[in-house]
């Protein structure tokens, strides 16, 4: 009977800048049981100092002791891991790490050795100190452990806010991209406040500081002035085939190639249409005119359809996407703006009517995405979508991002109040402590 194998080292946690969350580096080596020292604990022979030049380069520092860190041991006695981590990582943060070191169940303890320098620095008046005790696995349930979640986030926020905001972002042509910052990777479909805090923390701030919860903040948004070859018959782009291009852009093309009835009474007709104006180069490719930081930023419309006598106007995104609902109305709002919409998006209109021989008459908007977004929205989100009357349809989070296999329901109005009324709750955390996170964030 071969004898067990645990795995045991150090680790760096350090803050993802781009996604949230954090990255970890670890340095580990495979022991038998056998290899336990007269304690009972089989551990790493290393330090951080001795093994820092191994992860350095994944580092924008020459400290080994800024970045949360730790170390990961075995206990032979109680047939569990020992896991010392920075004060700022909990359980929630640790399951990465779990995976890497193959760990089945474990204690957490903190030690004030492994106090950062990042925590230090940004530890706020609202980050109560984690008590210096072992954590066992599972003794606080997630509902008892809110506060733990919100704070480790803020702290994770803070550090890698920098220079988010600045004033050309906040100018409405801009601000809808902001929303999909620090958003979770990881599956919130276990538990949904978990998740609606840990992506709620940016949109409030957001919400407060540039929008300044102003249900007409994007009626500012600047008009792109096309005037030709808007709307294309089969259009080709780098999407040539079924198998090529991102996931969202591959099942975008399929929804018009095969004119399938996955938006319930809108007919599609174009996709990936370029709102920014266009010109030809030299070799004859079609290119975007470069816009300046007093541009609007360019973007292209999902999809476009038609219902009857009105031109639809579709934000998708695909079932694994947890880009918040806040970012999808942002952007479908600020296209929709950009078009003209506010004025009848005219030009838009004629285009559209001329290419596909249609008589619509008026313009609508429509975001497709997956169902737990409606569970962990921002109530700015609904307040938008009621103000732009925009249809809602869900995505069928439980397939997979294959065309073919995707289910779209169109989302009645009780059933949006629904989802509301659970978002509410799900986001209650968030509300509560609004002025801890304003506080915190601008005085990063």
């Amino acid at each position: 009977m071969k004898e067990k194998l645990v795995n045991v080292g150090i680790f760096w946690a350090v803050p993802n800048k781009w996604e949230g969350g954090w990255s970890f580096y670890e340095v580990k080596k495979t022991y038998q049981l056998s290899g336990a020292n007269s304690l009972g604990f089989i551990d790493y022979p290393y330090s951080h100092y001795e093994k820092w030049d191994d992860v350095r380069s994944a580092s924008e520092t020459d400290d080994c002791y800024y970045y949360p860190r730790g170390r990961v041991l075995y206990n032979v006695n109680t047939g569990k891991h020992r896991i010392f981590a920075d004060e700022c990582l909990d359980e929630c943060d640790l399951w990465e790490l779990i995976e890497m070191f193959e760990i089945e169940d474990f204690e957490l303890c903190r030690d004030e050795h492994y106090v950062s320098v990042f925590t230090q620095k940004h530890k706020t008046a609202v980050t109560p100190m984690l008590e210096q005790a072992i954590l066992i696995k599972g003794e606080r349930s997630m509902e008892t452990n809110f506060e733990t979640v919100f704070t480790t986030r803020l702290i994770q926020i803070v550090g890698a806010k920098a220079s988010q905001l600045d004033d050309d972002a906040k100018m409405p042509n801009r601000a809808y991209d902001l929303f999909r910052r620090f958003t979770s990777k990881e599956d919130g479909a276990n538990d949904l406040k978990k998740f609606a805090i840990m992506n709620g923390i940016w949109q409030e701030y957001l919400v407060k500081s540039v929008c300044k919860y102003d249900i007409n903040f994007f009626e500012a948004t600047q008009v792109i002035g096309r005037r030709k070859d808007i709307f294309k018959v089969n259009r080709q782009h780098d999407v040539q085939t079924d198998k090529t291009g991102t996931v969202e852009k591959r099942n975008c093309h399929w929804f018009c190639k095969n004119q399938q009835d996955k938006f319930p009474q809108i007919i599609l007709y174009d996709r990936e249409v370029p709102i920014v104006k266009q010109k030809t180069d030299r070799e004859g490719a079609t290119v975007d005119i470069v816009c300046t930081d007093n541009k609007p930023k360019p973007g292209k419309i999902d999809l476009v359809g038609a219902d009857n006598d009105e031109m639809v106007i579709i934000e998708y995104k695909i079932a694994s996407s947890l880009e918040p609902l806040l970012r999808a109305v942002a952007e479908i709002i600020t296209y929709f703006h950009q078009i003209g919409g506010k004025n009848g998006a005219t030009t838009y209109l004629e285009q559209f009517n001329k290419t596909f021989g249609l008589n619509c008459k008026k313009v609508g908007m429509a975001v497709a995405v997956p169902e737990i977004m409606y569970k962990a929205a921002h109530r700015y989100a609904f307040d938008l979508i009621q103000k732009y009357n925009i249809r809602c349809y869900s995505v069928d989070a439980r397939s997979a991002d294959e065309p073919e296999t995707i289910e779209i329901k169109r989302i009645g109005d009780e059933a949006l109040k629904t989802y509301r009324k659970e978002s509410e709750d799900n986001m209650k955390f968030v509300y509560d402590h609004s002025d801890d996170i304003m506080q915190a964030l601008k005085n990063d």
